[in-house]
């Protein structure tokens, strides 16, 4: 439901480069189409595969994904990219992609936007999610413990939630990052 109290509205649309297989939406989802699979080829007898919603996966804590295929290649994806792309174009020239409302799992056409870096840093102030890209539902001890543990290297840790060596290191010597990320 919408602020009107209406269910929005999903528009679909193919997916450039993809267009026989795949169809993105308003509403941040993606979908492959229906395709024929022929399964006896000496008599060429098939069937038509319904297309499905596609399930995202979380990519380094952080965005959503989809490996997008066409019987010969295979491509992971970052939902949000597929979304601007299929709605507003390609990227342009040095401009990144905002999450207006500061929830990276929000792929609705509607919270994305592409801007400046400048702008992306300026959204994630006014959010409250500027300075670590490890979720808020990771915390502080959960780090040290991980760490403590002597079990994984800074490196491993780092590489897993998507920061640097040395942010890992901050963390756990309590020098920045107080409570949760």
């Amino acid at each position: 439901m919408d602020k009107t109290g209406k269910k929005p509205i999903e528009v679909w649309k193919d997916i450039p480069g993809w267009e026989r297989y795949y169809q993105a939406s308003t509403l941040g989802n993606i979908r492959s189409k229906d395709k024929y699979v022929i399964t006896h080829k000496e008599i060429n007898q098939g069937h038509t595969r319904k297309g499905r919603v596609l399930k995202p996966i979380v990519k380094k804590l952080r965005y959503s994904a989809v490996t997008l295929a066409d019987g010969k290649n295979r491509k992971q994806y970052l939902v949000h990219t597929l979304i601007l792309l299929t709605f507003r174009g390609g990227r342009p020239l040095r401009l990144v992609t905002r999450h207006l409302n500061g929830n990276m799992y929000d792929n609705r056409l509607c919270n994305l936007e592409y801007g400046t870096q400048k702008e992306n840093i300026n959204d994630r102030r006014r959010h409250g999610t500027a300075g670590s890209k490890i979720p808020d539902l990771v915390t502080a001890q959960l780090i040290k413990d991980i760490a403590k543990t002597h079990v994984f290297k800074y490196k491993y840790i780092a590489e897993v939630f998507g920061v640097s060596i040395s942010h890992i290191q901050d963390i756990v010597a309590s020098s920045s990052w107080k409570g949760t990320v």
